[in-house]
């Protein structure tokens, strides 16, 4: 626990100000995420060979790129495309490694430009904030009532410690984050609270996800690269699959 606060104490400063300065400061912040995000996904994926870590880097810093600047298009192609080398390359090898390695770079590239388009969009700092308001409580919670109240397991082949309790906890804390912001913004606050709750649901997914991987990896951790927290992707685990869930509930209801 020790190492968990302090390690905190250092990445909270070098990743809140660039979200709170926005523009290139963000985007560097999204880069480097994305790089280290990358090389941590394609050992999950089985991959042993540390240069296919840094092409997915490539290609989710370009397919990240391709999405801002031609959204559906770079979507649908780029996500064709991998997937179709990917399945060959899965199918010669036997293996689903390549698979994996492949869905991880639309994954990435999808959940990369939805933190960036989120933090660019109409107050785009408070609803940046919102996301990892409802991230970080949805983990707080889940915590709490799973340590509290224990009871049934949410995925025990898959990570034995989350149950439905903390799934429940984590609903209602992020719903309360969700609420405290939607009273800010002078929002709806029911609406926002069914926002708050679903985030939640998806987050949980997200993080089940990176689980099943590693668990498929043979590895507890995605890197040693945080004291005491594992690596970047145990941290963004939740964060990614939220920010995809977020960002297509702004776009396809114009804002909420």
């Amino acid at each position: 626990m020790a190492k968990r606060v302090l390690s905190a104490l250092v990445i909270l400063p070098v990743t809140l100000v660039p979200v709170w300065l926005g523009g290139e400061a963000f985007l560097g912040l999204l880069a480097v995420l994305a790089v280290l995000s990358c090389l941590e996904w394609a050992t999950i994926s089985g991959e042993s060979r540390r240069w296919i870590g840094v092409a997915l880097a490539v290609l989710v810093l370009a397919g990240t790129y391709g999405l801002h600047q031609y959204p559906l298009p770079a979507m649908i192609w780029g996500g064709l495309a991998l997937f179709a080398i990917g399945g060959f390359l899965g199918i010669r090898s036997g293996r689903s490694t390549a698979l994996l390695t492949g869905f991880g770079a639309v994954y990435m590239s999808v959940a990369f430009y939805a933190a960036w388009y989120l933090r660019v969009s109409s107050d785009g700092l408070a609803t940046f904030l919102w996301l990892c308001a409802m991230v970080v409580m949805t983990d707080v919670g889940a915590y709490a009532a799973g340590k509290t109240i224990g009871g049934a397991k949410l995925a025990p082949k898959i990570s034995p410690n989350k149950t439905w309790a903390g799934l429940i906890g984590g609903m209602l804390a992020s719903s309360l984050a969700a609420v405290c912001f939607a009273a800010y913004l002078e929002k709806p606050l029911v609406l926002f609270a069914v926002v708050g709750a679903s985030v939640t649901i998806v987050a949980q997914m997200g993080d089940l996800l990176e689980s099943s991987m590693k668990r498929r990896a043979g590895v507890k951790d995605s890197s040693h690269l945080i004291p005491g927290h594992g690596g970047v992707l145990d941290r963004l685990d939740g964060f990614l699959s939220a920010s995809i869930w977020l960002f297509l509930l702004l776009l396809y209801s114009n804002g909420l």
